[in-house]
């Protein structure tokens, strides 16, 4: 009984041109089965024919994925019962090399899907042949769509151009997902500046895995405009710094009246004080895609100070021969600006010095005013200046008393305001009294 031999034949890489290896195998298997038809004769069981006794095993291989780390490999094939005399050869889409088994998926003849690969084996009166079937599938396309740039303070969309992919494993760096799953699409944002790599790891329902990745810029926004409000009762001054990275300022008068922009100012005057205001927008001039940054401000006029005015009484003045000027004296507390002094006998309207002798001036009271001003606010208060002509007195005695006269009457008059008439009776006593012993003396009067 012949004894069974199970040899495994390793092939090493032949250096034979792939166009050379039709001609070779032709050559090859021409003998082979020309050897075959010379020592061969039909089967019978009365004849001791001798049974092939060579199996072939091919290593099978799992589904290719044609993604670029794929490169040709070599197939194994598992030869028993072999004495070492024999060879075989590779066969079908994609092989390169038939002596080695080199096969290369990327081959033009090879299709997606199944393709068929022979190996044939001939050794003395053998021929034997035995197939395997290589899958080829096409890798998904990972490949997708997003913004950029981007402004730091808006979000990117983004979308996965392929949408048969089974597991979809993305990689935002950081972003913040507004909204979106799977192929997408997606709202991404990222609340910091710079450059972020954005990633998609696609696998299949074939198990085939594909992989893009692509860099988003996102930029800064342009800072807001700082305004400040330099206001008065009569008068707002806007005003603002430059914005690092802005070409220009654009100013909007939303409310209010027109005034005058400056260099980084812009200015209203002729308001009311404590009532008027103006709504202004300032606009820092920026590149695509943050664009210009924008700051709306409201400012408004000052109120009037509630302010103290003190003036100095003046006593009441009587018109007396030589009767001087009076310097009135009257300031704001707590402020500094002069008064301006006003009314009937007012000489010197800065200093305040009224004459009681003006023409101007009214027997009796008379109204003096005082005046601050502040831009265009005014403080005003008075004082009454009561000035009198001397009073006139008559007290009417144009009689003498006489024996045939005993009494007189005093029917004198006065001019003047407000009199206290006070008579003076000592000296009319006296001489009343010198009269009346005189006429005793006399016998006049008993």
């Amino acid at each position: 009984m012949a004894q069974r031999i199970i040899k495994t034949i390793s092939f090493q890489k032949h250096n034979l041109l792939k166009n050379t290896m039709p001609i070779i195998l032709l050559l090859l298997l021409f003998t082979s089965l020309n050897s075959f038809a010379n020592s061969t004769k039909p089967a019978d069981k009365t004849n001791n024919e001798t049974v092939c006794p060579i199996v072939l095993f091919i290593e099978p291989l799992a589904a290719i994925c044609l993604d670029p780390s794929v490169s040709a490999f070599p197939l194994n094939v598992t030869i028993q019962g072999s004495d070492g005399s024999g060879f075989g050869v590779w066969s079908g889409p994609g092989i390169i090399d038939p002596i080695n088994g080199i096969f290369d998926p990327f081959d033009s003849l090879v299709i997606i899907g199944n393709n068929i690969v022979t190996y044939t084996f001939v050794e003395n009166s053998c021929v034997i042949a035995e197939t395997t079937t290589i899958v080829i599938h096409t890798p998904p396309d990972a490949s997708f769509n997003m913004d950029s740039p981007i402004c730091s303070n808006e979000f990117s969309n983004l979308i996965a151009t392929n949408s048969t992919g089974d597991i979809y494993d993305w990689d935002f760096n950081g972003g913040l997902v507004i909204s979106g799953e799977n192929e997408g699409p997606y709202e991404i944002s990222w609340p910091i500046a710079g450059i972020y790599t954005v990633s998609l790891l696609l696998e299949d329902q074939n198990g085939c895995t594909s992989f893009e990745s692509q860099t988003i810029d996102v930029k800064k926004p342009l800072d807001l405009p700082v305004i400040d409000c330099n206001s008065t009762t009569s008068e707002i001054v806007f005003n603002w710094g430059n914005v690092p990275g802005a070409t220009d300022h654009e100013v909007l008068l939303i409310n209010g009246p027109a005034g005058t922009e400056g260099l980084n100012l812009y200015s209203v005057s002729n308001l009311i004080p404590g009532g008027d205001s103006v709504t202004i927008q300032v606009s820092a001039v920026g590149p695509l895609p943050c664009g210009n940054s924008t700051t709306v401000k409201t400012c408004y006029t000052l109120d009037c100070p509630s302010l103290t005015i003190n003036i100095q009484a003046v006593e009441d003045i009587c018109l007396y021969p030589n009767t001087n000027s009076v310097e009135l004296v009257g300031n704001l507390v707590n402020y500094d600006p002069p008064g301006v002094w006003s009314g009937n006998g007012i000489i010197d309207p800065v200093n305040g010095i009224f004459d009681p002798n003006h023409p101007s001036v009214n027997n009796g009271s008379n109204t003096i005013y005082i005046t601050f001003s502040e831009e265009i606010c005014l403080f005003m208060d008075s004082i009454v200046i009561n000035v009198f002509d001397l009073p006139t007195v008559n007290a009417g005695i144009t009689d003498e008393i006489s024996c045939a006269n005993p009494e007189i009457s005093l029917t004198g008059n006065a001019w003047g305001f407000n009199l206290a008439y006070n008579w003076s009776g000592q000296e009319l006593f006296q001489v009343l009294t010198h009269l009346i012993l005189l006429l005793i003396i006399r016998g006049i009067i008993i």
